[in-house]
């Protein structure tokens, strides 16, 4: 397991696309709801739908909320 500095160094990968469906995924998964296969249609369809630059601000929103979420698993 690498220690914090490590993975500060670490190159990260290009990120991945974000649109609404994933959005919309991400909040039911985190309420609990478990996914079914109209929520696999419903993501895709979303996703398909969302503008550039919507995506543009829903990557950037999900990179603030992963870092929250990583700040959560340290306490």
């Amino acid at each position: 397991m690498l220690n914090q500095e490590a993975r500060s160094h670490q190159v990260q990968s290009p990120p991945k696309p974000v649109g609404m469906g994933d959005v919309v995924a991400a909040a039911t998964t985190a309420v609990g709801i478990k996914p079914c296969g109209g929520c696999a249609k419903r993501k895709a369809a979303l996703n398909k739908a969302t503008p550039g630059w919507m995506s543009r601000i829903l990557l950037q929103t999900s990179r603030v909320v992963d870092r929250l979420r990583a700040c959560e698993r340290m306490r």
